[in-house]
């Protein structure tokens, strides 16, 4: 790409329908895809899915990352703008509810939920928020019922 961390949209291109993602969602093996191609790639019948791209087994839907969601927009407006609307018009029964991606601002997109600095070593939540890696929630020594959540809205982290 050329100068900048987001140089070209192509560099942020879903790979299961190959636009330009539209609410992101970073899978546990770590790649990134639009929210509803990441839903339509899930099997209803398992316990888990594969990933499309590296096979690795997939237990739930990750949220939209609000974050990277704040960083397109801003990055790619006219390219993210037609892509939420195509997206609007695909999903519209579905009234969007599933793939609400928290409003961000964009000077703040990159801070950590937890520690509210820059992110460091980035890592996303099941849910979509964003953690430095130091600041991932860890479950409790010897408290199996009392799993790690979000420390932003409490999800259970997977």
């Amino acid at each position: 790409g050329g100068g900048g961390w987001a140089a070209a949209w192509d560099e942020w291109q879903c790979p299961v329908c190959m636009e330009l993602v539209d609410k992101p969602t970073v899978s546990e093996c770590g790649h990134v895809s639009c929210f509803w191609c990441h839903h339509h790639s899930m099997n209803s019948l398992g316990p888990t899915s594969p990933c499309p791209l590296c096979r690795h087994p997939r237990a739930a839907l990750p949220g939209p990352c609000a974050a990277l969601h704040a960083h397109l927009l801003a990055a790619f407006p006219e390219e993210a703008a037609r892509r939420r609307d195509d997206m609007a018009a695909e999903y519209e029964g579905d009234g969007g509810s599933s793939a609400r991606v928290e409003p961000t601002d964009v000077d703040k997109a990159l801070d950590c939920v937890a520690c509210a600095r820059c992110l460091r070593g980035a890592t996303v939540l099941t849910c979509g928020h964003s953690v430095c890696i130091t600041c991932v929630p860890r479950a409790a020594a010897g408290v199996a019922e009392a799993p790690a959540a979000c420390p932003a809205c409490g999800i259970p982290v997977l």
